[in-house]
């Protein structure tokens, strides 16, 4: 059985999703934001089929009703179970159809309204599903995927046959439910197998040789516990010592719950739903474990919600359904359009898009760490692009404002020496782009209130706002020349802009008129510069702070106080205070934090 169509109107967090065509797809990966109902859309589905209550509120926010509407598919064999059991309990045969249709409708008063075929009235009865595998629908949550009991019960009811009628099987588990249990009962067919002359796959075999190839330990088959009176599993680690399936990290019990899964579901049929299967797993385990269930049968199926970039970017778009947020206009499930062979590396960028809140261009990699120490909330949310200097982030903010791009973002610039008049102008140019108000990010940690209160709870020492204040402008003052240099350079590279090669038919005249170029700047240095100096010199008693090197400010605080081993250190221990205390955090850092979360906010 496989779901082939979903609809879900104003269930919980969902306001308007609806998929179809998804029947043919043995695993199913729903991406998204936080918060946009995928878990949601998961409990619609268990709540539609019998397997989960409920529960609380699950009228949303958008009318006096909830409504869940799901179709399946069922191969020949499986018709063929589900006809007699429809001949048997409804005295006639089972329709055939290309898909069966199951609804409800909940009003306030929690009354329901349903519409079914009767086949899956059938299919879903209890009766029948203690039966037959292949109509189970089983929720699975992160903290389920792997779970131990103090009595594993060997059970072999649907490992000799899918289809065989089992009414009440108190021992045979589902894998997640007794993952031990289950592990015994897979030793004890294949023993059985063996001795009675049957040929079939070792399927303890191929599992704890998979579970080898993963964590490099292996399961061992079952063996006498004296001191229980029971059967017990152990685990053999590389340096050769043991120990029980409960000495397994979380990360290891996830990978043998998932691959204990995918067995059963090839082997029994059903669908599974998976919330976060990649919780407690490294990432480098995630696409090999789901890889697992890509070869399923047509009795099988898996729908799986992941906050992984690494799982949506390992899949074709036909595999993946991003739920969206709620815009008010119509479905949430979007199907990506890109085309099936996309390269991994452009996968992680579109699962990204898929999985965080906004996106951010930023200049450079120390950007990008200094931003995620002092902003670790917000910047854990944002997909970064590091577009590698000033000029190539402006060109992002002009592609991005000419795409049609879903997800909020914002464009993040050093101010460096640029007067307020010119920042203003690139503002109004730029919408979307956020100029620190000093001269870069560093700049903002030279703020007197933040550097007093490191130093008291760094060494104790305390000084006033003012006496840090004095100490920045004493040590910036033999920095005062080098602004004035740097604008210099500046000043003369516009006044004398170097040649283009295209403009010369040959390159020793090319080179001549580099010369020339040259020597202009050469002659013209000294006015160039005395000019800077007194401009810099008028400017330096109010911007002092906004135009030092900050980098080179806090080496000389750093040099002066030895509080901290290198300026480096001190940088960080800033960050980190301006981080996790808005007391003493800059204005013009609080600033940003608010621009990044109005980003997200915003209706």
């Amino acid at each position: 059985m496989r779901l082939s169509r979903l609809s879900i109107s104003n269930f919980r967090a969902v306001r308007e999703f609806s998929i179809a065509d998804i029947g043919s797809q043995p695993l199913m990966v729903m991406a998204g934001h936080n918060g946009v109902g995928k878990t949601s859309i998961l409990d619609a589905l268990a709540f539609l089929t019998f397997r989960s209550g409920i529960g609380k509120n699950p009228i949303g926010p958008h009318g006096d009703q909830a409504e869940v509407e799901a179709s399946f598919t069922l191969n020949d064999h499986e018709l063929q179970i589900l006809d007699a059991e429809c001949r048997e309990r409804l005295g006639r045969p089972a329709e055939r159809k290309n898909e069966y249709t199951r609804g409800i409708i909940i009003d306030n008063s929690r009354r329901r309204q349903k519409h079914s075929d009767e086949e899956l009235k059938v299919a879903f009865s209890p009766e029948f599903r203690a039966s037959h595998s292949f109509s189970e629908i089983t929720l699975v949550g992160p903290s389920q995927i792997f779970n131990l009991k103090n009595s594993p019960t060997i059970s072999l009811g649907t490992l000799f046959n899918p289809q065989a009628t089992i009414k009440s099987h108190s021992g045979w588990n589902y894998p997640t439910r007794d993952t031990e249990g289950y592990l015994a009962s897979l030793d004890y067919e294949s023993m059985l197998a063996k001795r009675e002359g049957r040929e079939g796959e070792d399927a303890f075999a191929v599992i704890s040789e998979q579970f080898r190839e993963l964590t490099g330990q292996i399961i061992l088959r079952p063996s006498s516990k004296r001191s229980a009176g029971s059967s017990y599993l152990s685990v053999a680690l590389p340096d050769g010592n043991r120990h029980g399936l409960e000495g397994l990290s979380s990360g290891q019990r996830g990978v043998l719950g998932l691959l204990c899964l995918a067995h059963y579901l090839k082997t029994t049929g059903g669908i599974a739903l998976l919330d976060e299967p990649e919780v407690h797993l490294h990432p480098s385990l995630q696409v090999p474990l789901m890889n697992h269930f890509r070869d399923l049968p047509s009795s099988s199926q898996v729908l799986a919600v992941t906050h992984s970039r690494e799982i949506v970017a390992a899949f074709p778009p036909r595999c993946i359904i991003e739920v969206r947020r709620d815009s008010g206009k119509g479905n949430q499930a979007h199907r990506p359009a890109a085309p099936h062979g996309v390269s991994f590396a452009v996968g992680h960028e579109v699962a990204e898009g898929m999985l965080m809140d906004f996106q951010l261009v930023v200049e450079g990699k120390c950007d990008e760490d200094d931003l995620l120490l002092l902003f670790p909330n917000e910047i854990s949310r944002a997909m970064l692009v590091k577009a590698g200097n000033s000029k190539e982030v402006l060109s992002h903010h002009r592609s991005l404002a000419a795409s049609v791009i879903q997800l909020p973002w914002l464009c993040l610039l050093d101010r460096d020496l640029m007067t307020a008049e010119e920042v203003q102008r690139l503002s109004i140019a730029y919408p979307n782009l956020h100029v620190w108000p000093r001269r870069a990010l560093e700049s903002m940690l030279l703020h007197p209130p933040l550097i007093s209160s490191v130093f008291l709870e760094t060494v104790g020492r305390r000084i006033s706002d003012e006496g840090v204040e004095e100490m920045l402008r004493e040590l910036a003052a033999p920095f005062m020349n080098e602004v004035a240099e740097t604008l210099a350079h500046a000043a003369r590279n516009r006044l004398h802009p170097p040649p283009r090669r295209s403009d010369f038919s040959s390159v020793p005249d090319f080179d001549i008129a580099c010369a020339r170029v040259y020597e202009n700047r050469a002659a013209a240095w000294d006015a160039i510069l005395s000019e800077q100096q007194e401009l810099v010199r008028g400017r330096w008693d109010e911007e002092w702070i906004d135009l030092v090197e900050p980098k080179r400010l806090l080496g000389a605080l750093q040099a002066k106080t030895r509080v901290f081993g290198k300026h480096q250190l001190l940088k960080e221990a800033l960050m980190n205070r301006a981080g996790r205390d808005q007391g003493v955090r800059p204005p013009g850092l609080e600033e940003f934090r608010i621009k990044m979360t109005r980003l997200v906010t915003a209706e």
